[in-house]
């Protein structure tokens, strides 16, 4: 008897459909101000803190040939929190100043496209962000301060692998990269919390993830 062997069976990913997944891993901020006012002596700070980020997906694959293209809404909570100073203002009695930035969730819609090799899927993602966090400079003493707004949208991007797992179960590696940009004409406040004429700083800020999940 003669056994011919004709190809070799591999466990394929299933691409096309609907999913849900939940991620955990690490996220790295960087925040800068930089300030135009004539009140403030040091015009530039930077802070950064790396913390925990956990998330919530869900989303749509559509598979043509080895091309996959989809959709992914997400939802991700993190403790990053960078605080750091340096400098003086020059009506503020030479205390020093202060910056600090956090965020604490952050809400995604991203597309995504790659190429599925066997059981592993190899892909691009970009789309826009909202970050719940603010960035705020401060007098150490109080008398002045500036602070961006609670939210702000961004430009997210980034690239992953997925990897079939068991049956319906697939694990994903995944970069993702948030830029908020520039927040610019952000008013300084004097210790009453009203607005300084010609006191503009700016804010910016990025976010990088590397996260795993499982879908």
């Amino acid at each position: 008897e003669i056994l011919h062997v004709t190809g070799v069976q591999t466990c394929a990913l299933p691409i096309s459909g609907f999913y849900i997944g939940a991620g955990l891993g690490v996220s790295s901020l960087d925040a800068e101000m930089t300030d135009h006012s004539e009140y403030v002596s040091y015009g530039y700070m930077k802070v950064d803190d790396i913390g925990v980020i956990g998330s919530f997906r869900a989303g749509y694959d559509y598979q043509f040939g080895n091309a996959v293209v989809g959709i992914i809404g997400e939802y991700a909570m993190s403790n990053v929190d960078a605080h750091g100073g340096a400098g003086a203002y020059v009506d503020c009695d030479d205390v020093a100043t202060s910056l600090s930035s956090d965020v604490k969730g952050v809400g995604s819609l991203r597309g995504r496209a790659g190429l599925a090799v066997g059981n592993a899927l190899v892909y691009a993602t970009a789309g826009a962000a909202w970050l719940r966090g603010k960035d705020r400079t401060e007098c150490d003493n109080g008398d002045y301060f500036a602070e961006s707004s609670d939210s702000t949208t961004a430009l997210v991007y980034g690239a992953g692998i997925e990897m079939m797992v068991n049956g319906n179960w697939t694990l994903v590696f995944e970069y993702l990269r948030y830029d908020v940009g520039l927040t610019d004409n952000v008013l300084f406040n004097d210790d009453f919390g009203t607005p300084v004429p010609d006191s503009p700083a700016s804010f910016d800020k990025t976010m990088d993830t590397v996260m795993v999940t499982l879908n």
